[in-house]
């Protein structure tokens, strides 16, 4: 659980695809440098574009790997590993992901753990915060 932290991945310099994720991509926008999160069903990624655009597939210039040592690799490498692992190849999976997304994924993640550990009253929590992510107009 304790890589699900910002301030304990920070403190021990260890964390998971996801805290680690948005510490680069902190850092990186915080230089001007366009690297947004890629929501893949396997593992949370980061995407190199070009400055000009960020919403188009065609304009990510190449993918990192925060958990595997920043491993770099192209559209064609995640295709062909997505294709290798039985995934569907979507655009869904391979663009870019919102801020939103990404908070949300890393809320049910942190259920999941939650759940796993058997603490209810956590979980519940967490569950409210996903609603809140999940219909945000419903819940103002």
């Amino acid at each position: 659980l304790t890589n699900m932290f910002l301030n304990t991945v920070l403190q021990n310099r260890r964390g998971n695809d996801i805290t680690l994720g948005i510490i680069f991509q902190c850092l990186a926008q915080k230089q001007e440098i366009p690297l947004y999160g890629v929501n893949l069903p396997i593992n949370y990624l980061l995407a190199y574009t070009q400055k000009s655009n960020r919403t188009q597939l065609s304009k990510i210039l190449f993918y990192i790997n925060p958990y595997n040592k920043g491993i770099i690799f192209d559209l064609a490498e995640l295709k062909k590993h997505l294709k290798e692992s039985g995934m569907p190849i979507s655009e869904n999976y391979l663009g870019l992901c919102t801020p939103e997304d990404t908070i949300l994924r890393l809320l049910y993640v942190l259920c999941r753990s939650y759940s796993i550990e058997h603490c209810q009253h956590k979980v519940s929590d967490i569950k409210r915060l996903i609603a809140i992510f999940d219909h945000p107009k419903e819940e103002l």
